[in-house]
């Protein structure tokens, strides 16, 4: 299996984006923006499912690799204060997807800007607002229901709960009848 030299961790997103291809030179939009999800997301890139891989007459993986003018601009809205985050990225790689029940694109994309630029900033910790680190979902599971348990108000003992139980006596066809049920 080959492992993966990453320069950072990625985190699980599911977040709507907007790409628009721009003209670095001008400043202008080339085709109409295209509407995508963020699948993960890193402090140097991101992935996209996106449903189209063209936007006008432009390829979103050729055109901005064969023109280092062309690029695109990952448009996130901000949950928190609802501005609009802007974030320049090229894309690296790209793969049409046919298995699952929607057929898509995949777009990996890189940031053009360092990971320590105030947009990457932001996009880092809203995304980690929405998915907290507390650990693995069993881990997030068992506190959850240990921080119910501990909620819950339980009765104080009472002289009754507190004295013991007789057992009965067995004899031991009685033991082996209840064992051999049990296994």
């Amino acid at each position: 299996m080959i492992q993966e030299l990453r320069r950072s961790t990625r985190a699980n997103v599911n977040m709507a984006v907007t790409l628009t291809l721009r003209d670095s030179k001008s400043g202008l939009a080339l085709a109409d923006p295209v509407q995508g999800m963020m699948v993960d997301s890193s402090r140097h890139g991101t992935r996209l499912s996106i449903h189209h891989i063209h936007t006008g007459s432009y390829h979103l993986f050729y055109d901005c690799s064969d023109d280092p003018a062309k690029v695109i601009h990952l448009e996130i809205i901000d949950g928190e204060e609802g501005e609009k985050l802007i974030i320049p990225v090229q894309p690296v790689w790209f793969d049409h997807v046919f298995s699952g029940p929607v057929k898509h694109f995949e777009l990996g994309l890189k940031f053009l800007v360092p990971p320590d630029d105030f947009n990457v900033i932001r996009l880092q910790a809203y995304l980690a607002s929405l998915h907290p680190r507390e650990g693995g979902w069993l881990k997030r599971f068992f506190s959850s229901w240990l921080a119910g348990i501990s909620r819950k108000s339980v009765p104080p003992p009472t002289a009754s709960s507190r004295a013991p139980v007789p057992l009965r006596a067995r004899s031991g066809k009685e033991y082996k009848t209840a064992e051999a049920a049990f296994f």
